[in-house]
């Protein structure tokens, strides 16, 4: 008969200690009845003309990363309207 070799035993592996969660704590709003603060307050600087600014900024980059595509449909478009008209 073999003799057998003691099994080895599994040790887990390793890991890190877990972070504690991070909890969030609302803000109670102010007693005695305060409505909450304008629009205006919260959000200081950003004015119509800022808003207008980033709306053109954000629908310039749409519009160059798209210009091929929309050219296509457009030529294809030009293209069947032509062809019906014969």
């Amino acid at each position: 008969m073999k003799a057998q070799a003691p099994a080895k035993a599994e040790t887990p592996a390793k890991t890190p200690p877990k972070a504690p969660a991070q909890t969030v704590v609302a803000k109670q709003p102010a007693q005695g009845g305060a409505a909450p603060a304008p629009l205006e307050k919260q959000r200081p600087g950003r004015t119509l003309h800022a808003y207008y600014w980033d709306f053109f900024k954000r629908l310039g980059n749409e519009c160059n990363r798209t210009w091929r595509g929309e050219l296509a449909a457009a030529a294809l478009v030009a293209a069947g309207s032509y062809m019906d008209d014969l």
